[in-house]
């Protein structure tokens, strides 16, 4: 029988905004602003808050919300031109998304990721026919315990898993559904079993 064990904890991460927040022009999206006071691990989005001269009758146009373009009586108007600050969420929040024209005070590798509690085994026999030959019978069982184990990787491999998608893209990013889910985005590397046979000659 042979056990391998691993246990380490969770990787750190940085939370982003996916914005041009310092407005460099740049396509990388910028960090965030971190609360001190917030509950821990908790993230929100903020809203744009535009100034009264963008009005009609009373109510900003339906459907262009403060900060992005659209159209008004044909006339297409970029909402940004009124954009004088942004309201947060929750603010009792951890962190806070920045968007354009926020000042990030996050610092790096400040919200840690889950972390790795596996175990493996492999049980093997060896059935001896001659002295020259055998067969040899193995079950390896990689998460023998099944923990549930939701990291941004594999624990067994080293191969790709696919995690460009939009949750995994989305999990630092506060305010969004899945931010500091981790359950929601990765997989649990659930138990897996396999039957190996080997004739030795």
């Amino acid at each position: 029988m042979r056990v391998l064990s691993s246990a380490k904890a969770g990787e750190w991460a940085d939370p982003q905004s996916q914005q041009d927040a310092n407005l460099n022009g740049d396509a990388a999206g910028d960090r965030v602003i971190f609360n001190p006071t917030g509950a821990s691990g908790t993230g929100s989005d903020v809203t744009g808050l535009c100034t009264s001269q963008y009005v009609t009758s009373g109510a900003k146009a339906a459907g262009i919300s403060c900060g992005s373009s659209g159209k008004v009586n044909g006339t297409t108007v970029n909402t940004a031109n009124f954009l004088v600050g942004y309201l947060v969420s929750n603010p009792n929040a951890q962190f806070y998304r920045t968007r354009q024209g926020m000042l990030a005070n996050s610092t790096r590798n400040i919200m840690q990721m889950p972390g790795i509690n596996n175990l493996d085994l492999a049980l093997i026999k060896r059935f001896n026919f001659t002295e020259r030959m055998s067969f040899e019978f193995s079950a390896q069982m990689l998460n023998a315990l099944n923990h549930s184990q939701f990291i941004g990787g594999s624990l067994n491999d080293i191969q790709s898993i696919g995690q460009a998608g939009s949750a995994a893209t989305t999990y630092l990013v506060p305010g969004s559904s899945n931010f500091n889910k981790p359950e929601l985005t990765f997989p649990s590397n659930s138990r897996s079993i396999q039957l190996g046979g080997k004739f030795i000659f």
